[in-house]
């Protein structure tokens, strides 16, 4: 791999070019400071170069990784239109049939994803992650539409009280001190003066809740779970009020994956741009190694829509894979608990910017490459046709070696007889 970095070749086109130009300070102190237009252009130059070098062919060897993800079975939802955010916070729900009957309880929850504006237009749309292990696999089926999940009062939090002096600022948020990161502030929607002086506000809520603090007289607006509010006016009485919300979330079916939101620590990919849909490996995340990897076949979408995509299918070892019709993978069987993909893919292209960025996957022997590059662009733009000609020899002599090393070798072989 290249170790040249970036103000490197910069200044390397500036001596190359013939422009009476300064370099760039190797050690960075006027990378971003400097003001020469024509020293700033070069910059920039040599980084669209690199950005192009990568775009030259599909399948460069130094744009090519392996990927390891664990992926966590999941379900995908839409809801009646409140915000999949509204979803955000629990530990498990239960899954109810259309009659209200519970069809699968106590579920354990571990992230949401919102997925609306990137799968639908307005559609509040995303997904669950399952929490499952080795002894608690996933062993029921779903029911798309017909079933679907409430937001559930998982666990209630006490927050400490909050005293503010009247009359309150409309413009203003008001912190309640809490220890739990989630609740963090209330806006005031009206202030009426009680003539008490102070007030005191105690509320008891799932962590799940979204809220609303109004007035004195506390007008108040809390989605999602059931709870109770306490408050209390300096001086005046204590009274309570019971308030519940109902949203809805329907099954869609089970999740479908994209491998850029497996950014976990246990997890080895980024700049995704394009995967090889014939390398899928499949290991058993729970099992000892003897078990090795197993390929799994990928399977157009046309025909696993037709064959695979069974949202009733009970989930099981993952032996199918393909890519909707959404640019999002599926499984079949869709995971009973945690397993670990490996595949190959192309990196998307490397944007450098910082001075002492190195040219990812480059050989040293080929980073010259790069300054040539810059060079055309130089050259037309400042009408140098020397310029421009000596750096385009240069540039087309080294690709075509860049190309034998790096690019996949085609043999011919005779046909078969038979």
């Amino acid at each position: 791999m290249s170790t040249t970095n970036y103000v490197t070749v910069t200044n390397n086109a500036i001596e190359e070019s013939g422009a009476d130009l300064a370099t760039f300070d190797t050690g960075g102190a006027d990378w971003t400071s400097n003001t020469n237009t024509l020293m700033n252009r070069m910059r920039r130059y040599v980084a669209r170069a690199w950005k192009e070098i990568q775009q030259e062919a599909f399948d460069w060897g130094f744009l090519e990784e392996i990927a390891v993800v664990n992926i966590n079975p999941g379900v995908m939802f839409y809801t009646d239109g409140a915000p999949v955010t509204d979803f955000e916070g629990q530990t498990s729900i239960n899954i109810l049939d259309q009659d209200g009957s519970t069809a699968v309880g106590a579920i354990p929850i571990s992230s949401y994803y919102d997925l609306t504006g990137i799968s639908t237009d307005t559609k509040p749309f995303g997904y669950f992650d399952v929490t499952t292990t080795a002894s608690s696999p996933i062993t029921w089926s779903l029911k798309p539409g017909a079933e679907y999940f409430e937001a559930v009062n998982v666990s209630i939090v006490t927050l400490t009280k909050m005293t503010q002096l009247v009359p309150l600022d409309l413009t203003k948020q008001y912190t309640l001190q809490s220890s739990f990161p989630f609740i963090k502030t209330c806006n005031v929607i009206s202030a009426v003066a009680d003539g008490l002086g102070t007030y005191t506000v105690t509320l008891t809520i799932g962590e799940n809740a979204s809220y609303v603090v109004g007035a004195p007289g506390l007008e108040l607006t809390l989605l999602n779970s059931p709870f109770t509010i306490y408050y209390q006016h300096t001086g005046g009485t204590v009274a309570t009020s019971d308030f519940a919300a109902s949203r809805k979330a329907f099954i869609h079916g089970w999740k479908s994956f994209n491998f850029s939101e497996e950014t976990g620590i246990d997890d080895f990919q980024e700049s995704i741009k394009e995967v090889d849909q014939k390398s899928f490996r499949i290991v058993d995340y729970f099992k000892a190694p003897a078990t090795g990897e197993v390929p799994i076949q990928y399977v157009p979408w046309e025909a696993f829509s037709r064959l695979y995509d069974i949202s009733s299918a009970p989930p099981g070892i993952p032996r199918v894979v393909t890519r909707d019709n959404t640019n999002r993978f599926r499984l079949y069987p869709h995971p009973y608990y945690i397993f670990t993909l490996k595949f190959d893919y192309t990196r998307l292209p490397q944007e450098i910017s910082a001075y002492n960025d190195v040219f990812k996957g480059l050989d040293e022997d080929y980073v010259d490459i790069v300054m040539w590059k810059a060079l055309i662009y130089y050259g037309e733009f400042d009408e140098q046709p020397s310029v421009a000609a000596r750096a385009t020899k240069n540039y087309k002599n080294i690709l075509t070696r860049l190309e034998q090393q790096y690019r996949q070798k085609f043999h011919l072989s005779p046909a078969r007889l038979y």
